[in-house]
């Protein structure tokens, strides 16, 4: 009887740590090791074990795996080729960074919110993905006021996206008075383009009567902007690209200009408890000074050109 308990107990137990994380599996794309729960996919895996700064630890080898995370729908720098795997500027320039670094580094796909958030009428905040220690850092991401009160950035590779308000075609002329009153505004979730960039936006007006309307990814916002269940998106000119452009553009910038929502260029952005920007940052100076990084650069127009302009910081 005392044997039973016994092994009833451990059961127990074994089952209750199953149970206590919360961290969600996560397939890392190259290797296919699995975070947080069994390896998975084609190929050869090792195991591993998260830190505390969230880098896995291969088993097998020793060395660290830097975890990095990319969305999937933002002009050059990340998008899904016809295959549907996904590609751009920013996983050509993590393999070569992550090289000259001598880093090992493994991309995961997560959706824009699970690395900064935003909640219609709610301060900006940190997403569950980073905060979570789901991977080391995300990529593309711009230092803004609020931003850097929360992470940390490494050196920016891109210069800062212009910003600007984007309808239905031929109904610009509907806003050249520069009044959101009674306008039905669209953003994408966790974008440095939120409703708090906009605020600074001093030349447009009727903001405080405008209603708010989110959404997970550009595409979405493109399609209610077809639909007309949005007026006007609040949108990087990148991720216009090829939307407004052509012989029957779906959409037109309204003619108000554009804006800048952050203090510097796109880079890599992490928590700060994790060393992950000092061994990026090594590798991506290493990049520059090589003139590698401006080759990357070049060829990126070739490469990814078709889905807007890659505009690097000087290198």
């Amino acid at each position: 009887m005392c044997a039973i308990v016994t092994v009833v107990a451990i059961v127990i137990a074994v089952v209750a740590v199953s149970r206590s994380s919360t961290t969600p599996n996560i397939t890392i794309q190259g290797d296919q090791t699995t975070i947080g729960g069994s390896t998975s996919g084609q190929g050869s895996s090792a195991g591993s074990s998260v830190g505390s700064s969230g880098s896995a630890v291969s088993s097998s080898s020793g060395r660290r795996i830097f975890t990095i995370a990319l969305g999937h729908d933002i002009g050059p720098f990340e998008y899904m080729d016809s295959s549907g795997y996904l590609t751009g500027f920013n996983l050509d320039l993590i393999d070569a960074v992550c090289k000259e670094a001598g880093m090992v580094c493994r991309t995961v796909r997560d959706k824009y919110s699970n690395c900064w958030d935003t909640t219609p009428g709610q301060p900006s905040h940190g997403g569950h993905g980073l905060i979570g220690r789901w991977y080391d850092a995300c990529t593309g991401w711009s230092g803004t006021v609020q931003r850097l009160q929360v992470f940390s950035f490494s050196s920016s590779y891109v210069k800062p996206l212009t910003i600007s308000l984007f309808v239905k075609a031929g109904h610009a002329v509907l806003l050249t008075s520069r009044n959101l009153a009674n306008k039905k505004t669209g953003f994408v979730d966790g974008w440095v383009c939120d409703e708090n960039c906009l605020a600074r936006w001093t030349d447009v007006t009727g903001q405080d009567n405008m209603t708010v309307v989110h959404a997970p990814n550009a595409g979405d916002i493109f399609a209610k902007l077809k639909s007309g269940e949005i007026d006007v998106a609040f949108l990087p000119v990148l991720a216009m690209a090829g939307h407004t452009s052509g012989a029957n553009p779906e959409f037109e910038q309204v003619p108000v200009g554009g804006f800048y929502c952050s203090e510097a260029g796109h880079g890599m952005m992490t928590r700060k408890d994790n060393d992950f920007n000092s061994h990026w940052n090594v590798g991506f100076n290493k990049l520059v000074s090589s003139g590698k990084f401006k080759k990357l650069c070049d060829a990126a127009a070739t490469k990814h050109g078709f889905r807007g302009p890659v505009d690097c910081v000087d290198g």
